[in-house]
């Protein structure tokens, strides 16, 4: 790739990624996840651990199981941490709420 071309590439990567907003917390955590999860069924599948696992599931083989098994554990890992960081979202948003810096059940039903 020569130099032009580069930073066109890199120029329209950079425009792209100004799209996104990621100021907000579910969106970073949402790419970050994706990243990690698609590193992980990289890694399991050049990996010794997804040979362990797909022998595990050779019986299965016509299901397709040994994807399964993989991706259901990784992405049941990201969803609870994605789950996580929502939650501390919400707490943090019901803790700025008037009602409850003011503590008058008043200041709630506006």
């Amino acid at each position: 790739m020569d130099r032009i071309s580069w930073a066109s590439l890199r120029t329209r990567l950079t425009a792209f990624a100004s799209i996104i907003g990621w100021h907000r917390r579910h969106i970073r955590d949402a790419v970050i996840l994706t990243g990690i999860v698609t590193a992980a069924f990289a890694i399991f599948d050049l990996g010794d651990l997804f040979l362990k696992i797909a022998d595990l599931a050779k019986d299965y083989e016509e299901w397709g199981a040994d994807d399964v098994l993989v991706m259901s554990f990784v992405l049941s890992i990201a969803l609870t941490i994605f789950c996580y960081r929502r939650t501390q979202d919400l707490v943090a948003e019901v803790k700025g709420a008037p009602c409850c810096r003011t503590g008058s059940p008043a200041a709630c039903a506006t």
